[in-house]
């Protein structure tokens, strides 16, 4: 993750954060999601992930808010993430 150039190192990040997700580490998959979104990686499908993570934690206001946004920019997302916004 040291290279931040390197157009891997999003997909690094995305993978750890499920690792810690899987793991019960809700906060720390958080924190990862977070630096995607602050890089603006695939930000749809990553917000969709932060919706899950907050459904786990319990805030089901924030997953909403996510869903909303992620919903609101489907047309950055890739084909794949639009059924995911809707589910």
């Amino acid at each position: 993750l040291q290279d931040e150039n390197n157009p891997a190192v999003p997909y690094q990040i995305r993978s750890k954060a499920m690792e810690r997700f899987e793991a019960g580490q809700y906060t720390e998959a958080l924190n990862l999601y977070r630096i995607l979104l602050k890089r603006g990686f695939e930000i749809p499908g990553t917000l969709c992930h932060v919706a899950r993570v907050h459904l786990m934690t319990g805030n089901e206001s924030e997953a909403r808010k996510s869903v909303a946004k992620a919903w609101r920019l489907r047309k950055q997302a890739l084909p794949y993430v639009v059924p995911r916004i809707l589910f």
